[in-house]
């Protein structure tokens, strides 16, 4: 990551938007994503942020298995991470697939820019005060 952008937008009103692709056409990991933002969520835990997982047309059955480990582990006690004005919740497991980045981010939005699916939604959050809180 580049340390100076990084210095800098701790600075700055701003807010965070974490896209993850759950599919790794992006050529990143889903353990890499995750390791990623578990770092900026440390560097950045003041902003409003916002999770998102994009794809959402091609993520049906990882949405699912998501869906089926955040609520085992809610029934087993545990809570994961998720998307949060006041700031993001920490991973609380090790992320190696990507239903268990989908579980750890139970509030997380999935959209798609192919069929839109969830678009509307992530603009009415955005337009609600992500940008606008900016934190600082």
């Amino acid at each position: 990551m580049e340390l100076l952008t990084l210095a800098t937008l701790q600075h700055l009103p701003s807010a965070v938007l974490f896209v993850a692709d759950l599919t790794e056409e992006c050529g990143t990991s889903v353990a890499d994503q995750a390791a990623i933002r578990t770092e900026l969520s440390a560097r950045f835990a003041g902003k409003p942020w916002l999770d998102v997982l994009s794809k959402r047309d091609v993520l049906g059955g990882v949405l699912a298995d998501g869906a089926a480990l955040s609520s085992a582990a809610t029934r087993a006690g545990g809570s994961g991470g998720g998307s949060g004005e006041a700031g993001p919740a920490p991973l609380r497991c090790a992320v190696t697939r990507p239903a268990e980045l989908a579980a750890a981010l139970p509030g997380a939005l999935a959209v798609s820019s192919l069929t839109e699916e969830g678009v509307p939604e992530l603009k009415v959050r955005l337009a609600a005060g992500m940008l606008g809180k900016g934190g600082g």
